[in-house]
C-alpha cells in the first residue's frame, strides 16, 4: 500500500497515479516503517487522535396533548480508546508538482489534455478522435461534372467537413459548364459558316403561286409534284333550333405524278368588309391521301357566330405535304352503296367494305363526298368499322351531321374506305 506525497491519500496497488490529487505514484512514500541502508534514522512522529464519533439515541415522540415531557436520560460519554503506537514516518521524498505545464504544441495541431491525451474537439463524443479525410470522392466529382449544379450544392454542404470531396465536386462542374460554353461557341460559329456556304441551299417540296382564276397552284422544284385549291364554299342557314349553322367546303386536287398528303387546316371566315367573324380549325380532308388525278375535300359544317351569312368569304390556309412514312395508308373496296333515308328523315349511304391487303386492319374509315346533280359539293358522310382481318367484309352507315340537303338534291357521289396501318 503507497500514501501520496502531496495529500497523503492512500494509492491502491498497481494504480499509476493518486486518485485524489492526479500526483504521480512515483512520487509517493511506501508505507512500510522501514529504514534503508543508505538513509537516516526516521524520526517518530505522534499521529493525532481523532475523536470518536458519539452515538446518539432516538428521540421520542412528542405528545402534544401532555403538559409536559420528560426529559431523555443523558447518555454515558464512550470510554476513551486506546492511543496506537507511533507509526516511524518514512523519509520525505521529494514531491513533484502536481501539475507540469504542458509544452507548447505546434500551430494547427489539435489540443492536448493531461499527461498528452488528444483533447475531444466540439461537437465529438469524449475519447473520440476528429475525423480525417483520405481522399476526395471520385464519383460524387464525375455526378458534378454531369451535373454542375449538383456540383455547386455539394460544395457548400461539404466544404467544411470533407474539403477534398468540397473541391474536387467544384472542379469537375466549373470544367464542365466552361466546355459547355466553348463547344456551343464552336457549333454556332459552324452552323454559321455552313450557311454561309454557297454549296449550302435550302429546298422546300411545294412553293406557292397563284393562277388567273385565284386558286392556289404548287409545284415541287422538279415540276413532278403540283396541286391546285379551288374555290372554297361557304353555306348559313337556320337549323330550325334558334341557331345558324355554317358549311365551308374547299377542294384540292392532286395534278402530280405521286400521292400527296393533307394535314388538317385552319379557316378563318370573313365579312364584306374583311373583318374576321370566326375561325374553324382543326378541319380534316377526305381522304387524306390523294392519288394523282384525285380532288380531296376540306369540310366542316359548325354553329356560325356571325350575324348574317350575306358576304361570307372563307380563306384557306392549306399546306399539302409528302405522305406520312410511319403509317401504312391502305385503301379499301367498297360494294353495294346506296344512298336512302334514315328512320329520321337523314341522308345515309349504306354498304359494305371489305379488306383487301395482307394486313389486319384497326380501323377502317369510309367517307362519301355528295355532289348535287350540277357537280356542286353539298355535304359528306362518314363511318368506321372496327378490325378487319385479310379478306373479311363488313358493312356501313354513314351519318351527315348537320346536312342541309335532301335525298332528291344528290346527284352524285364518291365512296372512299381506307385504314392505317402502323
Amino acid at each position: 500500500m503507497k500514501f501520496c506525497s502531496n495529500c497523503g491519500s492512500q494509492i491502491p496497488d498497481g494504480v499509476g497515479y493518486c486518485p485524489n490529487c492526479g500526483t504521480p505514484a512515483d512520487a509517493t512514500a511506501p508505507a512500510a516503517a522501514a529504514t534503508t541502508g543508505t538513509e537516516g534514522p526516521i524520526q517518530p512522529q505522534t499521529p493525532q487522535q481523532q475523536p470518536q464519533p458519539q452515538p446518539q439515541q432516538p428521540a421520542k415522540p412528542v405528545n402534544p396533548y401532555s403538559a409536559s415531557q420528560p426529559q431523555a436520560a443523558p447518555q454515558p460519554q464512550a470510554a476513551p480508546q486506546p492511543q496506537a503506537p507511533p507509526q516511524p514516518q518514512a523519509a520525505p521524498q521529494p514531491q513533484a508538482p502536481p501539475y507540469q505545464q504542458a509544452p507548447p504544441q505546434p500551430q494547427g495541431a489539435p489540443p492536448t489534455g493531461p499527461y498528452g491525451a488528444p483533447q475531444p474537439q466540439p461537437g465529438m463524443m469524449p475519447g473520440a478522435m476528429a475525423p480525417t479525410e483520405e481522399k476526395a470522392s471520385i464519383g460524387l466529382a464525375i455526378l458534378s461534372f454531369f451535373i454542375p449544379l449538383v456540383g455547386l450544392i455539394l460544395f457548400f454542404t461539404k466544404k467544411d467537413k470533407q474539403p477534398k470531396t468540397a473541391k474536387a465536386c467544384i472542379i469537375a462542374a466549373i470544367i464542365s459548364v466552361g466546355l459547355g460554353i466553348i463547344i456551343s461557341i464552336i457549333g454556332t460559329v459552324a452552323a454559321k459558316k455552313i450557311a454561309e456556304s454557297p454549296d449550302f441551299t435550302t429546298s422546300s417540296s411545294y412553293s406557292d403561286s397563284y393562277d388567273d382564276d385565284g386558286a392556289t397552284q404548287s409545284a415541287s422544284s422538279d415540276g413532278n409534284t403540283d396541286y391546285a385549291v379551288g374555290e372554297g364554299v361557304v353555306k348559313v342557314w337556320d337549323d330550325g333550333y334558334g341557331s345558324n349553322m355554317v358549311m365551308i367546303a374547299v377542294p384540292v386536287t392532286n395534278n402530280s405524278k405521286q400521292d400527296i398528303y393533307l394535314s388538317p387546316s385552319d379557316f378563318d371566315l370573313e365579312d364584306a368588309s374583311g373583318k374576321l367573324i370566326q375561325t374553324v380549325d382543326f378541319v380534316g380532308a377526305v381522304p387524306d391521301v390523294v392519288k394523282p388525278g384525285e380532288t380531296s375535300y376540306y369540310y366542316r359544317t359548325t354553329e356560325f357566330e356571325g350575324t348574317s351569312g350575306d358576304g361570307v368569304k372563307l380563306i384557306s390556309h392549306v399546306k399539302p405535304e409528302e405522305p406520312q412514312t410511319w403509317y401504312k395508308y391502305v385503301r379499301m373496296e367498297t360494294s353495294e352503296v346506296e344512298a336512302k333515308l334514315d328512320t329520321f328523315d337523314d341522308v345515309t349511304f349504306t354498304g359494305r367494305v371489305e379488306n383487301t391487303s395482307q394486313e389486319t386492319a384497326e380501323y377502317v374509315y369510309v367517307y362519301v363526298n355528295i355532289f348535287d346533280k350540277n357537280g356542286n359539293f353539298i355535304g359528306q358522310g362518314w363511318d368506321s368499322v372496327d378490325a378487319l382481318d385479310p379478306g373479311e367484309k363488313a358493312g356501313f352507315e354513314t351519318y351527315s351531321y348537320g346536312a342541309d340537303f335532301a335525298l332528291e338534291d344528290i346527284g352524285s357521289y364518291d365512296v372512299f374506305a381506307y385504314a392505317n396501318i402502323s
